[in-house]
């Protein structure tokens, strides 16, 4: 199982093929044979790297540097061994270790990890205002009805990462280890484990979002980030990089990325080979299959879909307007009907229009 967007054939294109390259320094150092991986790596920072005409060329160069960087570290070993520096004797002389009352309660914890209007709008501005500092913490910015991070690093603290996650910041996640999640729900994280265990063998998977902000009334959160979550194996075509600085963001956006999470169910079928992996009031997984999606799949598909037909339940403390934008665009669909809808709108077929996977045009 591959991942499939149309959106990366060209940099599969433009990859320049029959080529080597070696990343000699930084997290990424390693063998490629893809351009497009590569120059998402280097550009446009300090990192040594060359390109190759055979593959052996280029492991012979890889392997050069790793037996250079052993012996300097063995000679540093030893001259540490030989002479301890005023540091090192400190920690022989003291190891600090940890106490009972720096281990955080179930309670701190749950109020550190609290959605606030405050953490929204400074992981916002991170994105927006992404810096050479930022390449450091695992993620880069995409625009997709807004600023949404692309992760492409295991080095991403998990704090950081569920941060993105809560408040639907998260475009696509790639990665071998699952440690990343350990912030995130339990069930959430064993999903995603046993996942990569089953299908991965050794490849990054990627756990690709459709998400809606969160919605803030002054500082209380009313509507918490929905997201309808894809998961797979992927071939290592990341979606490119965004300079965001100065974009303009729609003053709807929120209502059109509760929009976009409401379409992504709408396409959905009862007869498509999916598995729901994962459900919450919020969020789901899903993956492709070889079986058809069962009866009761089914159903946590419709219920997270029935809130978009009445605007009720989860989306009921959005304001009046917000609820009006929203049924401007939801009545491309023939199931919604709310209080909101033209008086005159036909009902007639609501009963047999439920989620369907069909668009009405």
């Amino acid at each position: 199982m591959v991942e499939e967007d149309e959106k990366y054939e060209e940099d599969e294109r433009k990859s320049k093929k029959g080529k080597w390259y070696v990343i000699y320094d930084g997290p990424f150092r390693a063998l490629y044979n893809n351009w497009a991986i590569v120059s998402h790596h280097v550009t446009g920072h300090n990192i040594k790297h060359q390109s190759f005409s055979t593959k052996e060329e280029a492991e012979k160069s890889l392997k050069g540097t790793e037996q250079v960087l052993k012996e300097s570290y063995r000679e540093m070993a030893m001259k540490q061994k030989a002479e301890p520096t005023t540091s090192q004797k400190r920690l022989v002389m003291k190891i600090p270790s940890i106490s009972i009352k720096d281990i955080p309660t179930t309670r701190q914890k749950e109020e550190a990890n609290r959605p606030t209007l405050q953490k929204f709008q400074q992981c916002w501005e991170d994105l927006l205002n992404y810096k050479e500092i930022h390449t450091t913490m695992g993620f880069y910015p995409t625009f997709k009805g807004g600023p949404r991070a692309v992760i492409i690093t295991d080095k991403i603290a998990p704090t950081t990462l569920f941060a993105l996650h809560q408040y639907g910041l998260i475009d696509t996640i790639y990665t071998q280890k699952t440690e990343i999640f350990d912030e995130f729900p339990t069930k959430f994280k064993t999903v995603v484990k046993r996942y990569s265990d089953s299908f991965s063998k050794g490849r990054e998977i990627y756990l690709r979002y459709t998400a809606s902000y969160p919605v803030f009334n002054k500082e209380e959160l009313i509507v918490p980030s929905k997201a309808i979550i894809k998961m797979g194996v992927s071939n290592g075509n990341y979606p490119t990089r965004d300079e965001l600085e100065g974009t303009k963001i729609p003053e709807d956006y929120q209502v059109r990325s509760l929009y976009a999470v409401s379409q992504a169910l709408y396409y959905l079928n009862p007869t498509d080979n999916i598995k729901v992996n994962y459900t919450s009031t919020n969020k789901i997984i899903i993956s492709n299959s070889k079986n058809q999606i069962t009866a009761e799949e089914w159903g946590f598909i419709t219920d997270q879909a029935k809130d978009f037909i009445n605007l009720e339940g989860t989306l009921a403390p959005l304001t009046s307007e917000q609820k009006q934008q929203l049924c401007e665009l939801l009545q491309l669909h023939e199931d919604h009907i709310c209080t909101h809808c033209a008086a005159d709108m036909t009902t007639s077929t609501s009963s047999n229009n439920g989620v369907n996977g069909e668009e009405v045009h």
